[in-house]
């Protein structure tokens, strides 16, 4: 799953025409998983509906930026970085690359203008969303709900094409903030959505600060009167602090006060069990997804919490995790795993069957034997120019 485009039509160069799998392999996507190639029908298809305003906004928007780059001075951006891309539902925009080849004085005047040309579009602001990464812009139609990423493409692709990812193993490569949601995603297809909630949910409790105070020394001063009054009247009419905690009355006494106590506690206990339960299946499940994220040193100074971010995210479900320093390690250690699993070397040619073997020593033999034959006469010269033998190869 790539933000690039994915290619595969005349004129629009991208992945497809870039990569050099052998195709049947892969699934290859493109603008975050908006669009993909099927391999029954040999076709870009489109995972994701956009809206026929829509694309000619996106339209008319790369048009008005490619004009803007043919002004002088503006040139250079077409050839920096990620360049000028029409990507599925959205244009991409490079004002600099990662060396920052651009004066930042240069970058920032250049994404003023872009940003002119889509208030032109959008005066009102409400149908154009950008979004600067510090090397690229990206714009694109707002809609309503969640933002389209990697981990929507995910999920839409599983939808469409059955790829198995809630049943496992997965894998899933990274190397940016982007990628991460397609680590959440897929945990929710593997794990459901609730557990990756709850784990969410509790994710954000480990971040808040801690009030280091003792509670003791302030807050029981603040306690008022009538409120100590209540849990007195309470306490003085047989309840005691499980009672009160478990939500009974002073007039739930007696036998009933104890039953309705046993209930509650025994119904707290039943719900803690299957939650228990739920996350132990869940983070089971889990296990079999690795996740294998590129963070460079470099990378790790410019965003210090991405390994870090990866790394809870495994941790609380119990994915395998990897931080890997450069993209080579992670295609050496891909490759090791896929020779392991084959039980050979992946980029070498298969031994081929012995009936195979036999009849390409046949056809060996059969060679050999009209190479000891005498040389046929030499064809005459082509009328094109070409000599006999490269115009009979021609034909």
């Amino acid at each position: 799953v790539t933000a690039a485009p994915l290619g595969g039509r005349p004129s629009a160069e991208g992945l497809m025409e870039l990569c050099v799998a052998p195709r049947g392999e892969f699934t290859y996507t493109g603008s975050k998983g908006r669009e993909y190639f099927d391999l029954n029908t040999q076709r870009v298809v489109e995972a994701a509906d956009l809206p026929q305003e829509q694309r000619e906004l996106v339209d008319e928007l790369h048009r008005r930026i490619l004009a803007l780059c043919s002004q002088p001075g503006n040139m250079k951006f077409l050839g920096i970085g990620s360049g000028l891309q029409r990507k599925f539902g959205e244009v991409t925009m490079a004002r600099n690359d990662p060396a920052g080849t651009v004066p930042d004085p240069e970058s920032r005047r250049f994404m003023a203008a872009v940003r002119a040309v889509k208030e032109e579009l959008d005066p009102e602001g409400t149908t154009l969303d950008m979004h600067d990464t510090g090397t690229d812009m990206e714009l694109f139609p707002r809609a309503a709900g969640r933002e389209f990423d990697k981990g929507s493409g995910v999920e839409g692709l599983e939808e469409k094409l059955s790829l198995g990812i809630p049943l496992g193993p997965n894998i899933v490569c990274g190397d940016t903030g982007s990628d991460i949601f397609m680590v959440v995603s897929t945990l929710k297809l593997m794990c459901g959505e609730d557990m990756v909630k709850v784990w969410k949910e509790r994710m954000k409790k480990e971040d808040e600060p801690i009030d280091e105070r003792d509670p003791l020394d302030e807050d029981l001063g603040r306690v008022s009167s009538a409120a100590l009054g209540l849990l007195e009247g309470n306490l003085g009419a047989g309840l005691s602090f499980a009672a009160l905690s478990a939500g009974l009355t002073p007039s739930e006494t007696g036998e009933e006060a104890e039953e309705l106590l046993e209930r509650r506690l025994r119904e707290e206990a039943e719900r803690r069990l299957r939650e228990e339960e739920e996350e132990r299946e869940a983070r089971e499940a889990a296990a079999s997804l690795a996740v294998l994220f590129v963070v460079s040193p470099k990378e790790h100074d410019k965003s210090p919490k991405l390994a870090e971010t990866v790394r809870r995210w495994c941790e609380i479900s119990g994915a395998q995790c990897a931080i890997l320093p450069s993209p080579d390690v992670l295609v050496a250690a891909v490759g090791r795993y896929a020779n392991q699993t084959a039980g050979r070397s992946v980029i070498e040619p298969t031994r081929a069957e012995p009936e195979e073997e036999e009849e390409r020593e046949d056809e060996k033999e059969e060679d050999d034997a009209t190479a000891d034959k005498p040389a046929a006469a030499p064809l005459a010269p082509s009328p094109f120019g070409f000599g006999g033998g490269a115009a009979a190869g021609g034909a």
